[in-house]
């Protein structure tokens, strides 16, 4: 009983850490960095585009602040600005960060000495936009330290489609907040089937919900009045649902994505699957299946399952068909994506459940849906060494007689988005291989570590410590006279030519 309890009071307190301020915060943001030497950021600084940090949870209110390969501009990359345990609070205007001790940090092999911490007085998340100064101080061996402000501004990325758990509902008859029914329908008969579907989209709670939380449930009906009608296909999207006919199989009666609304999802994940909790009971005869079709596509309004070919070969990217049986238990229900070769810088989910995805082909059908996921991988797929397959085993290998060779490895993720980093060791020989998921900084434990054991060398020459020696921090133009990087410019730092 006493184990029980401790087990449940560690559940509580690991829920309450993730249900934290930091877990607000905590996720992959896009945008732009603006960056000036000495002087602050004003509207005259350009900015660099497609840049990227990164913000996770460490405690219930503290965060790790990522960005990475910093650099500015035309190519010249520093290096990495991580601040540990940044404090984070809630407050009316947004998500405020507390007062953070400067991190020393080391660019450019050591020729370039700073100290960074985080603006608490000027960042600001409000919801999923980031405006983020991080004050960047470059320590002169002299004493005379040139600041260099550093301003992110930026959206938090999507890697999943908001309210996917269904408790949050904007109308009885529609979830809203990331999932749209008939409610929020449109098209030249709208106005009639919405009436009529009304009752086709409901909310399901207490012990008929999946863990008697708040589920949504699906069903198809026959709608009309007296003789005239059809069967309706219970329909649940994260676009809009068009009805433009009365004829259930007309294409003019699909999902899309209507970009100048809500009723659209963007999109930034390159996931590896989809699954979700259900029930179903098949209301009609023969073998059909309720569906989940989520189709990832580029900047277009999107239509499913009547858009053109032309529209196909140039804006679809991926999709995943997802089939739930006839269970009246709660099943999780997977399924894999399937990529083309079309890419996009600018990408929405539409994500489609159904009744049957034979249009107007049954009626009674009850379909109940619950904790959509999106799935990105981030396990170790292969790792060849100097040509030959290495086998990993409980996130470890032993390759004690070879000497460690970074251009003899090569490693895969099973994951399309994952990414890989690696640390060697030289005094223990180990490579340590760290497979991060896409999501990673919203779900930190969607992380795993391998420990590649290679031979040790050694060398025989005893290392000589030099207590208080440091780099030339000191920058240079290019006639070598000692100068600050007052303007942009070419300047010589620890040898090395930088581009301000």
């Amino acid at each position: 009983m006493k184990k029980l309890l401790l087990l449940t009071s560690l559940f509580l307190a690991t829920a309450a850490m993730r249900a934290g301020v930091a877990q607000d915060a905590a996720g992959e943001y896009g945008g732009k960095l603006y960056i000036s030497i000495m002087s602050p950021i004003d509207d005259s600084t350009e900015a660099l585009d497609n840049q990227s940090i990164s913000i996770e949870a460490q405690s219930e209110n503290t965060v790790r602040f990522s960005l990475v390969n910093f650099n500015l501009g035309e190519g010249m990359q520093l290096g990495d600005i991580i601040l540990e345990n940044v404090p984070v609070s809630k407050a009316s205007n947004g998500i405020l960060f507390g007062k953070n001790d400067p991190v020393e940090l080391s660019f450019l092999d050591g020729a370039l000495l700073a100290k960074a911490s985080i603006n608490s007085s000027t960042s600001l998340i409000d919801g999923k936009s980031a405006s983020i100064d991080v004050d960047v101080v470059w320590v002169q061996e002299e004493g005379s330290d040139i600041p260099i402000y550093v301003r992110f501004v930026g959206e938090k990325k999507t890697f999943q489609v908001p309210n996917s758990d269904f408790e949050s509902w904007a109308h009885n008859n529609e979830p809203g907040n990331g999932w749209y029914s008939f409610h929020s329908a449109g098209g030249s008969q709208a106005s009639t089937g919405k009436s009529l579907s009304e009752g086709l989209t409901t909310k399901v709670t207490g012990s008929d919900a999946y863990q008697g939380g708040t589920s949504v449930q699906i069903e198809s009906k026959w709608v009309g009045v007296l003789f005239f009608g059809a069967n309706a296909n219970g329909n649940l999207t994260t676009g809009r649902v068009n009805m433009g006919s009365m004829t259930p199989a007309d294409a003019a009666n699909h999902n899309y994505t209507e970009r100048s609304s809500a009723n659209s999802c963007r999109f930034e994940g390159r996931p590896d699957s989809v699954a979700y909790y259900a029930t179903y009971k098949r209301g009609g005869s023969g073998s059909y299946r309720g569906r989940l079709h989520a189709v990832l596509h580029g900047d277009l309004d999107y239509k499913d399952p009547s858009e053109t070919d032309a529209n196909k070969e140039k804006f679809f990217m991926a999709e995943a068909t997802v089939y739930a049986d006839v269970t009246d238990k709660w099943t999780r229900f997977c399924g894999a994506f399937n990529y083309t070769d079309v890419e996009s810088d600018k990408a929405y989910m539409l994500a489609s459940f159904t009744t049957n995805e034979t249009p107007g082909g049954s009626t009674g059908d009850v379909f109940r849906i619950d904790n959509v996921e999106f799935i990105y991988n981030s396990e170790l797929a292969s790792c060849v060494y100097d040509g030959k397959k290495i086998t990993v085993q409980n996130g470890k290998a032993d390759l004690g007689t070879q000497e460690y060779d970074a251009e003899k490895l090569q490693l895969t993720a099973n994951g399309r988005a994952a990414t890989i980093q690696t640390a060697y060791d030289e005094e223990t020989g180990v490579l340590t291989v760290t497979v991060r998921g896409q999501n990673a900084a919203e779900n930190p434990a969607n992380v795993h570590v391998y420990a590649l054991q290679f031979k040790k060398i050694e060398t025989g020459v005893e290392e000589i410590q030099h207590n208080n020696v440091r780099p030339a921090t000191g920058s240079y133009d290019l006639q070598g006279r000692r100068t600050l990087p007052t303007s942009r410019g070419l300047y010589i730092i620890g040898g090395k030519k930088i581009l301000f």
